[in-house]
């Protein structure tokens, strides 16, 4: 796991994960201390969509740099799947939004 571009406001966390699996279960948690007892929102979808993709394709989740929002970006060989996974994501963000 590596992250970047923190600031006050957001911080970007990426991570590869390699199971042979489609769906790899690697769970996440934000939270505002280092302890993480003050959690923020937490997760599993981004790795079983990888995992969905395989390696024809990518996701990345990040801060706007400009708006208060998470910015879903889904690429891939397969549009329909690739759409499908966006409107997964897009939905999971928003519902972690709303639980912070």
């Amino acid at each position: 796991m590596a992250s970047g571009d923190p600031t006050t406001e957001r911080v970007v966390i990426w991570t590869r994960v390699s199971t042979g699996e489609e769906d790899a279960a690697v769970t996440w948690t934000v939270a505002r201390d280092e302890a993480l007892a003050d959690v923020v929102s937490s997760g599993e979808a981004v790795a079983k969509a990888e995992g969905r993709l395989g390696t024809s394709g990518r996701i990345v989740l990040r801060p706007s740099g400009t708006e208060p929002v998470i910015r879903v970006m889904v690429e891939g060989s397969d549009d329909k799947l690739v759409r499908e996974i966006a409107k997964e994501l897009a939905a999971s963000v928003a519902l972690a939004a709303k639980a912070a």
